[in-house]
C-alpha cells in the first residue's frame, strides 16, 4: 500500500462475515469472511471498517468496556458479495502499512494463496542457494569426523546451478539442511522457498511443498528449522526428526530425509537438492558424500618395535607416523603406504631410540577417512601431577564429554558414567595428547544426577577427575513433576507437553538477589508446553509476578498466586528458556495527554503510556469525559491512544480522565479539564 493508509478493502468472494476481531497488538483490526466452500479469507491491521461492521464493533467496545473485542457473527448478520467494500486498509497492530491477507481452508490451516489462479505475480527469477549444512543426528554420527555441524557455502557452476566440490563424509544419521530463498520481479523482499526436495543417488528422499501451513498450531513450524545455527543462517531441515502434524513434507514419517550409513555401502554416494518456486522457476545444488567408518589402530610393544593393527571396514591405504621431543610442540611426520598383507596383518614400526620421546600415528583408508591418532611414549614427560578438566555438552539425545589436562596423558584414560543405581563405560577417543572425549546416550528412565568419573595417568602420575550434572526427561505420553531448590521451583508436564523425549537441565542463579532458574535445551520445542510454580520470596509479596524470557526481556507469565502453598503457577507453552518472580511496584506512565480542536466542539485527544516490566492491561484501559466512558484507539506498538469526537460535546468546561493500569495492579490515574468554545 505504498506506505499508506486508506485504500477500500473488498470481499474476494461471496460469503459472510464471521468475525470481528480488534487488539491493540498484533494483527490489529482484523476482519474473518467465510466462503460457500467453507473457506475463510481474512484481512488484517485495517484503519476501519465499513459503517455497518464499525457500528457493530464500538457497540461491543462499549458493552465491554474495552478497546479489545472478538465478536463472532451469525451467516445472517452481515452477508457479502464479491467486491463489496468491507474496511479500508491501515498500520493497527503491528508493522508499517500494508495490508495482510489470508486464505484458510475448512480446517482454518493458512493456504498459499500463489495456488489460487487469481492470483498472478510476474516471477521469473530462480531461487537463490545461500549454504548447505550436514546436521549429525546421534551419538555415534560424525560428518567430516566430528560431532558438530558442517555449514558449507556452494559455489555458482552454471545457471541456476550449484555444486558443493568437496566430498562430505558421514558415518551413523546424518540430514542434510538448506539456507535458502527466492525472489519475485519488482521487489527486493525474499520470500520463502515453495518445494524443496533432496535425493540420494537418484532416490527421493523428502520433499516439503508449501501448499498450507497448520494455523492452530503455527508454532510447529518451528520444527523445520534448526535453531542453533540461526546466527549462521535460516536453514530449512531437508529431515524430519520428530513427530509433528506438519502437512507439507513427504514421505510423512518421523524420520523422512534421514541418512543413515548403515543403509548404504561404503564408498562414494551422490546428493542433490532442488528446489522451486511456484511458477517453476528452479535451482539445484549437487555433490557427494563418502559413507564409510573412521579406521582404528592398536599399538602394542614388541621390543624395539611397536605393532600397530587395525579395524577398518575398508583397506588402509597409509599411515602417518610422527615423532617429537617433550618439550617440543611441533611434530615431525612421515608417511607409509601399506601394502594388503601389512593391513590384514599388521606392521612392526620401529621405535627411534634417539630423538624421540613420543610418537603419534594416523590411520587412512582408500576413502581419505583418517583415524584418531594413536599415542606410544619412549619416554614420559617429568612435569609433576596435573589437573584434569572435565565438561559436558548436551546434544538432543546424548552427552558429549571432553576431558582435558594441562600435560600429556601419557596413557589412554578411562571413564565410568554413574547413572541411576548402574555404571557404564564410557569410550574416550584421543584428539590430542592433552584432550579426548566420548559420547553417551542418556536413558529416558533415569532422572537426576550422573556423576561422570576419569581415571587417567598425566606427565606419568596417576590422576581422578570428577563431574556431576543432572537430566531430568520429559516423555511424551506420560504425566509427572520435577522439584528443585528445596521445593521452591517445580516443573509439571502432562503427556502432550512434548513431542519427543526432552532431557531437561536446571540452572539456578543469582539476578540481584532474584533466584533465575535456566531451562535447557534451550532450542527445544515444545508440543502443549510444559508448567512452572515458583515460590517467592516473602518479600516479595505484594505485586510479584512470574516472568519468563528467552533473550533479553522479561515477560510477564502470571500474577496468579496459590492461597494454600503460596506458589505463582503459569504455562510455558512453546519454548523453554529462563523464569524467575519478579515484584513490579511501579505504575506505568502516562504523558503528552493533548486536546485539540476546541473550537469545533469535536475535538481530539492523544497520550502517550508505557510500562517497564508487568506490561500494559489493556483491558483496563479506560477513558472518561464527565464520568462517561469513552472507548480511545489503542495503538500498542507504538504506545500511544487517541480518539476523536464525533457527537459534538456540549459548550463549557469538561474533565477527562484516563486510567492505564499494568498486569500487576498498579494504575495511573491522569487528568485535563478542557473548555469548549
Amino acid at each position: 500500500t505504498h506506505d499508506r493508509t486508506g485504500y477500500p478493502v473488498v470481499a474476494s468472494r461471496d460469503g459472510y462475515i464471521v468475525r470481528i476481531r480488534i487488539s491493540p497488538n498484533g494483527y490489529g483490526k482484523m476482519l474473518y469472511v467465510r466462503h460457500d466452500d467453507h473457506y475463510t479469507t481474512t484481512y488484517a491491521h485495517l484503519d476501519r471498517f465499513a459503517s455497518d461492521l464499525d457500528e457493530r464493533a464500538t457497540r461491543e467496545q462499549y458493552r465491554r468496556g474495552s478497546y479489545s473485542v472478538d465478536i463472532e457473527c451469525t451467516p445472517d448478520e452481515f452477508p457479502v458479495r464479491k467486491g463489496d467494500l468491507i474496511a479500508y486498509s491501515g498500520e493497527t497492530g503491528s508493522g508499517s502499512p500494508h495490508l495482510h491477507f489470508e486464505i484458510r481452508d475448512e480446517n482454518l490451516n493458512a493456504v498459499n494463496p500463489l495456488l489460487c489462479p487469481a492470483f498472478k505475480v510476474k516471477d521469473d527469477l530462480p531461487p537463490i542457494v545461500r549454504k548447505i549444512a550436514f546436521i549429525p543426528l546421534g551419538h555415534e554420527s560424525t560428518v567430516n569426523g566430528r560431532s558438530e555441524p558442517l555449514v558449507m557455502r556452494p559455489r555458482k557452476a552454471g545457471e541456476n546451478q550449484y555444486t558443493v566440490p568437496t566430498p562430505v563424509r558421514i558415518t551413523g544419521a546424518v540430514g542434510l539442511a538448506i539456507d535458502n530463498r527466492d525472489r519475485s520481479n519488482g521487489t527486493w523482499f525474499r520470500h520463502g522457498i515453495y518445494r524443496n526436495s533432496l535425493e540420494v543417488d537418484g532416490r527421493m528422499m523428502y520433499r516439503a511443498t508449501f501448499d498450507r501451513v497448520p494455523t492452530r498450531e503455527a508454532h510447529q513450524i518451528a520444527l523445520y528449522y534448526i535453531w542453533p545455527l540461526l546466527r549462521k543462517g535460516r536453514f530449512q531441515k531437508l529431515y524430519a526428526d520428530s513427530p509433528n502434524d506438519l502437512p507439507f513434507y513427504e514421505p510423512n514419517t518421523d524420520s523422512a530425509g534421514i541418512i543413515r550409513s548403515g543403509d548404504y555401502a561404503e564408498g562414494v554416494h551422490n546428493w542433490r537438492i532442488a528446489m522451486q518456486d511456484i511458477y517453476g522457476n528452479s535451482s539445484e545444488v549437487s555433490g557427494s558424500m563418502i559413507i564409510n567408518h573412521a579406521p582404528s589402530i592398536d599399538l602394542v610393544a614388541s621390543g624395539d618395535s611397536l605393532r600397530v593393527t587395525f579395524q577398518s571396514t575398508s583397506p588402509i591405504r597409509e599411515i602417518t607416523i610422527s615423532t617429537r621431543r617433550n618439550r617440543e610442540k611441533r611434530w615431525r611426520s612421515t608417511v607409509r603406504r601399506l601394502d594388503p598383507e601389512e593391513m590384514r596383518s599388521g606392521l612392526f614400526v620401529p621405535v627411534p631410540s634417539k630423538g624421540c620421546d613420543v610418537l603419534r600415528i594416523v590411520a587412512e583408508n582408500g576413502y581419505g577417512t583418517r583415524s584418531r591418532p594413536a599415542f606410544h611414549f619412549v619416554n614420559k614427560p617429568a612435569r609433576g601431577k596435573g589437573t584434569l578438566t572435565i565438561t559436558h555438552e548436551p546434544r538432543d539425545d546424548y552427552v558429549l564429554f571432553t576431558v582435558s589436562s594441562d600435560a600429556p596423558f601419557t596413557t589412554h584414560p578411562t571413564a565410568v558414567l554413574h547413572e541411576g543405581k548402574g555404571t557404564r563405560q564410557v569410550q574416550l577417543e584421543p584428539l590430542s595428547l592433552q584432550l579426548y572425549a566420548g559420547t553417551y546416550r542418556l536413558a529416558p528412565s533415569i532422572a537426576g544426577v550422573r556423576r561422570f568419573i576419569v581415571d587417567a595417568e598425566v606427565s606419568g602420575e596417576p590422576t581422578r577427575g570428577e563431574h556431576a550434572f543432572e537430566v531430568y526427561p520429559i516423555v511424551p505420553g506420560a504425566t509427572g513433576s520435577y522439584e528443585f531448590d528445596d521445593g521452591k521451583f517445580i516443573l509439571s508436564y502432562d503427556p502432550e507437553s512434548t513431542y519427543k523425549t526432552v532431557f531437561l537441565q536446571v540452572e539456578k542463579w543469582d539476578d540481584n538477589g532474584r533466584p533465575v532458574y535456566t531451562l535447557q535445551p534451550r532450542y527445544t520445542v515444545l508440543r502443549g508446553g510444559v508448567n512452572v510454580a515458583i515460590r517467592p520470596d516473602s518479600v516479595l509479596q505484594d505485586r510479584a509476578g512470574l516472568y519468563f524470557r528467552t533473550g533479553r526481556t522479561w515477560h510477564l507469565r502470571s500474577a496468579e498466586r496459590d492461597q494454600n502453598s503460596g506458589k505463582i503457577t503459569a504455562s510455558l507453552r512453546h519454548k523453554l528458556g529462563e523464569v524467575t518472580v519478579r515484584q513490579d511496584t511501579v505504575p506505568p506512565w502516562v504523558g503528552r495527554l493533548r486536546v485539540w480542536g476546541l473550537s469545533r466542539r469535536t475535538p481530539k485527544f492523544s497520550f502517550r503510556y508505557g510500562d517497564d516490566l508487568a506490561g500494559i492491561d489493556y483491558e483496563g484501559v479506560k477513558a472518561y469525559i464527565d464520568s462517561n466512558l469513552i472507548v480511545p484507539e489503542i495503538d500498542g506498538e507504538h504506545h500511544r491512544a487517541f480518539y476523536q469526537f464525533t457527537d459534538p460535546l456540549e459548550r463549557g468546561s469538561h474533565l477527562l480522565t484516563v486510567h492505564v493500569p499494568d498486569n500487576v495492579g498498579n494504575t495511573t490515574t491522569v487528568g485535563r479539564r478542557f473548555v469548549v468554545r
